[in-house]
């Protein structure tokens, strides 16, 4: 269950997490091998992370599900293995998941509501929620992958003006508008 099977690609972007195995995700961490899981749903979210061959395990869980803790682990996993190493952990500052709200009130009310909302939140709240362009990359495949081609252009599109610089912010939006016409 511990032998990479495939290749995890994007999705771990700026995790120490490369490969999958059976259920289980599998990566490195201050050069030792790592073996993790997390999870989550309406209300929650989990995670676990061993250190097999220095008998190490972290696991924590949330009663809450805004905490923006990565895609495959995050902050608050790394600050707990530094700990178990015995190394100083790194301050965790925790954001929103823009994501989550924004998806929650795409299914209540629409894409021109989550949008709205988008601009609200971040001119009132910006200290509170994660408005990284991986926030809104999220969102729009998340939308894509449903199916939802149209309210998933508008997302890119809002993310290219977010974040004119980004070659990556424009090619999604290039993607999903191709995606649309399908």
């Amino acid at each position: 269950m511990w032998k990479p099977a495939e290749n995890v690609g994007e999705a771990a972007v700026g995790t120490y997490v490369t490969a999958e195995g059976i259920s289980w995700y599998l990566g490195s961490y201050r050069d030792h091998f790592l073996v993790t899981h997390s999870g989550g749903d309406l209300g929650f979210i989990t995670d676990l992370a061993m250190l097999p061959d220095k008998k190490i395990g972290v696991v924590w869980m949330a009663n809450c599900d805004w905490i923006d803790a990565g895609p495959i682990n995050g902050p608050i996993t790394y600050a707990a293995l530094d700990a178990a190493l015995g190394l100083t952990p790194k301050p965790i500052t925790l954001k929103r998941s823009l994501v989550r709200t924004l998806y929650f009130t795409y299914q209540q009310e629409g894409i021109a509501t989550a949008l709205s909302e988008y601009r609200m939140l971040k001119d009132r709240h910006a200290d509170l929620y994660d408005f990284s362009e991986g926030q809104l990359a999220e969102f729009g495949k998340l939308l894509l992958g449903e199916g939802h081609a149209k309210a998933a252009t508008e997302v890119f599109r809002l993310n290219a003006a977010a974040y004119p610089s980004s070659a990556r912010a424009r090619r999604e939006f290039k993607d999903a508008q191709a995606a649309e016409l399908k």
